[in-house]
Formats: structure tokens, C-alpha cells, sequence
């Protein structure tokens, strides 16, 4: 007994003094104004943009300061430069504009005020030498940060190519795709999308499904002189089309002419890669994910993406195989002889 009560004394003593102090707890550190930028440049499209953001900090609710557009935007002058070095000489540099006429959609965060900063870049003839700089310079030196990313580029396909007609009609077999991923790519993904439209009467509406079927990460020493050769299960195609719902009486389907189909390639470089890795959200027990940012002085990610496609039309045994085959006769889509594919062939 009397060692149980030289045990349970000194936590009596801790207890009696955390009780007589203050029960106000700080649990806000000193505020420190931090940027956050974020800019995935993408050759493949005109308009490039950046997003400056800041971290905010108070003793409301976060959610409530989340919802007041000065808890999340500088208030002094920013300049946004984006530099090319080809063997680390400049060679070429862009200022941004800023731009506040883009609308942000309702979410958690203030929609009242979307600041963005927005360029037109032509980045003319790259090589795998190239490499780029973002300088973001916030209240004239107060914050400056930078960051550096290779682009992508050659990105294609190189089987099937425009000037085929795309037949998938034996179902037991695999098709295969020969694709270019692209200098500096870390990342690929391709996806298939097909176009279809319905006809009831004098009304027309157009719809489409897409899969992705390769995800992959590109071998590390691939150097973009030789495609990549995959392939997917042509039978992965027609499950999705039996998943159609069977037509009413009276509606017709077509296969849209002449983009049936649309092989959509995106690509990612490493850092992009490595940053949606470090922050997807965690499928077990422990859910803290590290931040991971490549810039200096700030917080956020300078990446790069690209995004090539190619249409095609559905070959006429492809048409045929739609309207009479096992999986596909009960969906409604019309004969290849309709009227409406005779232009294309």
C-alpha cells in the first residue's frame, strides 16, 4: 500500500499544479506568410497559367478564414517571369499577365476573387537539353520563388495513325497501339473514347464513353527514338458497349463520322508524377501524407504535362460487326449501308 501511494502522489502533485494555472492553451505558432505556387506548363495547349496562393493562419475556424479571399491572396505586386535555357544559356523568357475574370467554382475556399496569372507561350523547336525556370518575385523581393522542370514533348502515336480506319471486331483478340511518349516523360496514360450520337424523330443528341486502358510508368531508360509497344483486350471495348441501355422503339444509333474514335495520350514528367504520388489519399490507417514541393521559398509545384490525340473513323466490317454482332446486335445502331455513313467511304 504504501508503494501504490508513493506512485499515485507525484501525478496528484502534476494534476494539482496544471490545474491551478490558466486553462487558455496557444496552440497558433507566430503567423508566417508563406507562398504557394502552382504552375503544370503543357505545350500541347496555347494559354499557359501559374496560381499564387499564400498559407494563412488565425484563431477562427479555418474553414471561416478559408472563406474570406484575403486569408488566401497576396496584396502586394507580383511578377511572374518564365525563363528557357538551352544548355543553361537564356534563350527566351515570358512575363505573365494577371488576370481576375476567370470565375472559381463554389467550393470550400472564397469564390469572390480568382486571381490567376495567364501567358500565350509558342515554345518554339525544344530539345532534351532544354530545361525552365519559374521566378515568382511577391512585393519586390519580399518572397521570391523559383522552380525548375524539363518540358514535354513528342509525344504521339504512332500505330494506328490518322489514315487508318480503326476495326475492333474479333472479340477473343488484343489490339496493339505503338505510342511515343515524349521527351522528359516520367508518366503516361492513353484512353480510348468513342463517339456515338441517337436519333429520335428530328432530334439528334450526341454522347460518348471514355476508358483508360494503359496507366504506366515510362522505363527509365527510354529515350523517345523507338515507340512503346502495348496492347488491351479488344473484348474490354464491347463490355462497355453492352452496358448501353437498348434503345426505344423508334430511336436509331450511329457511330459518330469521321471521329468514331479518339486515342487520347497523357503525360506527365517527374516531378508532376512524384507530386500527385506523395498527396493521393491514403487507402490505409495512417492518412498523414509529407508535403512535397520542388520550389525554393515557397510551397507548390512547377511541372510539366502534355496531351496528344488522334481521330479516327470505324471501319465498315467494324460497322457491320456493331449492328449484327453477338454483343451488340440488341443496342440499335444501324447497317453500315445507311445513308448516313455512304460520304465516308
Amino acid at each position: 500500500m504504501k508503494n501504490k501511494l508513493l506512485l499515485i502522489l507525484p501525478f496528484f502533485i502534476m494534476f494539482m499544479m496544471f490545474s491551478s494555472c490558466s486553462t487558455d492553451l496557444e496552440i497558433n505558432a507566430d503567423y508566417k506568410e508563406i507562398p504557394v505556387v502552382f504552375c503544370v506548363l503543357n505545350p500541347s495547349r496555347e494559354m499557359q497559367y501559374v496560381k499564387i496562393n499564400k498559407t494563412f493562419l488565425g484563431k477562427i475556424d479555418a474553414h471561416q478564414m478559408a472563406q474570406q479571399s484575403d486569408s488566401l491572396f497576396f496584396t502586394d505586386n507580383i511578377v511572374v517571369i518564365l525563363k528557357k535555357y538551352t544548355n543553361k544559356n537564356e534563350v527566351a523568357s515570358w512575363i505573365f499577365d494577371r488576370c481576375d475574370s476567370i470565375p472559381k467554382d463554389d467550393g470550400l475556399f472564397a469564390n469572390d476573387k480568382n486571381i490567376i496569372y495567364q501567358k500565350k507561350i509558342d515554345f518554339g523547336v525544344n530539345t532534351k537539353d532544354d530545361e525552365y525556370k519559374i521566378i515568382v518575385n511577391i512585393g519586390e523581393g519580399k518572397h521570391i520563388v523559383e522552380g525548375n522542370t524539363k518540358l514535354i514533348f513528342g509525344s504521339a502515336l504512332s500505330k494506328p495513325n490518322e489514315s487508318n480506319h480503326l476495326s475492333l471486331t474479333n472479340y477473343k483478340n488484343n489490339y496493339t497501339i505503338e505510342y511515343y511518349a515524349g521527351w522528359a516523360t516520367n508518366f503516361a496514360e492513353i484512353y480510348l473514347q468513342f463517339n456515338y450520337f441517337e436519333v429520335t424523330g428530328s432530334d439528334t443528341v450526341y454522347k460518348s464513353f471514355k476508358t483508360r486502358f494503359l496507366k504506366e510508368v515510362v522505363p527509365s531508360n527510354y529515350d523517345n527514338l523507338r515507340p512503346l509497344t502495348r496492347s488491351f483486350s479488344i473484348m474490354d471495348f464491347y463490355s462497355l458497349l453492352m452496358d448501353l441501355q437498348p434503345v426505344p422503339f423508334g430511336t436509331k444509333r450511329y457511330v459518330k463520322m469521321p471521329d468514331s474514335f479518339v486515342f487520347e495520350i497523357v503525360t506527365a514528367n517527374n516531378e508532376y508524377y512524384t507530386y500527385t504520388q506523395v498527396t493521393k489519399p491514403s487507402e490505409g490507417i495512417i492518412q498523414f501524407r509529407p508535403n512535397y514541393t520542388n520550389l525554393e521559398g515557397g510551397l507548390g509545384l512547377f511541372a510539366a504535362t502534355n496531351y496528344y490525340n488522334i481521330r479516327l473513323k470505324m471501319s465498315r466490317q467494324n460497322l457491320d460487326t456493331l449492328h449484327r454482332g453477338i454483343y451488340t446486335r440488341n443496342l440499335g445502331f444501324v447497317d453500315k449501308d445507311d445513308l448516313y455513313y455512304f460520304p465516308f467511304f
